[in-house]
Formats: C-alpha cells, structure tokens, sequence
C-alpha cells in the first residue's frame, strides 16, 4: 500500500503516512489513515515505521477536515501536531488513492 511522508510545521517532527485496514474496528468499514512518527524509527524498541502517533477512519478525515485546519493527535502536548498545510496535502492524497482505499473495502 503507498504512503505519505509530511514534515509538520508544528512540531517539527516527520510522519509516514499509510492507508490500512484495522482490524479492530467494528461494522464493514475497517479502513483507517495511520500517522506515524518517524523521530524514533529503528530506535528505542520501534521498527521502520517509528512510533505509531494515531489512526482514525478514513470517513473521519475525509469527513471532518477543513481547508487549513490541522490535527492534534495528543490534545494539549506541544507534539504530535500536524498542521493545517500537512492536512491538507494528507487529505488530497487519501482522495488520490480513493481507488486502492475502495480496493481494502470488503464487498
């Protein structure tokens, strides 16, 4: 599945960004956008994908974002920001990939 690399403004830090499915989620719809945090990859326990900042449906994104308007993913801490630049470059590229997000969908 493609990815997303993004530099938030807010907090300097580098997220990958990946389209999954969650297995945990409840009903048809499992598909999720995961944000990563890249500061620890291959460090202090975590893999490639560096430490696992947040996951939300991708109706929630897709749903819920307004132009410009970024994301806390740990309300009230100064990290796990993304900004509203990142955002939106984030939502154009889950639309860019709706075709392999409808692809995950279970029929």
């Amino acid at each position: 599945m493609s990815e997303l690399l993004i530099h938030s403004s807010e907090d300097e830090r580098p997220y990958r960004v990946k389209l999954a499915e969650d297995p945990y989620i409840r009903g048809d719809d499992k598909r999720v956008v995961q944000f990563w945090d890249l500061t620890y990859q291959n460090r202090n326990g975590f893999g490639d994908d560096g430490q696992r900042a947040g996951s939300y449906s991708i109706r929630t994104i897709l749903d819920s974002h307004s132009p410009t308007v970024g994301l806390d993913m740990l309300f009230g801490q100064p990290y796990w920001k993304i900004d509203g630049a990142s955002m939106d470059a984030v939502v154009e590229w889950v639309l860019s990939n709706e075709r392999k997000v409808d692809d995950m969908t279970p029929r």
